[in-house]
C-alpha cells in the first residue's frame, strides 16, 4: 500500500496559491469575524499567562515562572 504523506514542492506552492485565492475572494464580513476571533484567542492566552504568573516569581523564582508563562500562553 503506497500512502502519500507529503506534498511535493510544486504541490505545496499550488496549495498555498489556492489558499491565498480563497482568502482574497471571501466576503469581508468573514474576514472581519475571523480576525476578531484570532485576536480574542491571542488575548485570552496572554491574560491567562498574566493571571497564572502574577505573583509566582516571589514563590517559585523567575526562571520557572517564565517557563510556566510560556506554557499557559500557548494553552490560551
Amino acid at each position: 500500500m503506497n500512502v502519500k504523506r507529503f506534498l511535493t514542492p510544486q504541490e505545496t506552492a499550488a496549495s498555498i496559491v489556492e489558499a491565498g485565492r480563497r482568502v482574497l475572494t471571501q466576503p469581508w464580513q468573514r474576514t472581519l469575524v475571523l480576525s476578531l476571533l484570532a485576536g480574542f484567542y491571542i488575548a485570552f492566552g496572554a491574560q491567562l499567562a498574566i493571571v497564572v504568573t502574577q505573583d509566582s516569581a516571589v514563590y517559585f523564582g523567575l526562571e520557572s515562572v517564565s517557563c510556566w508563562e510560556g506554557v499557559f500562553f500557548r494553552w490560551g
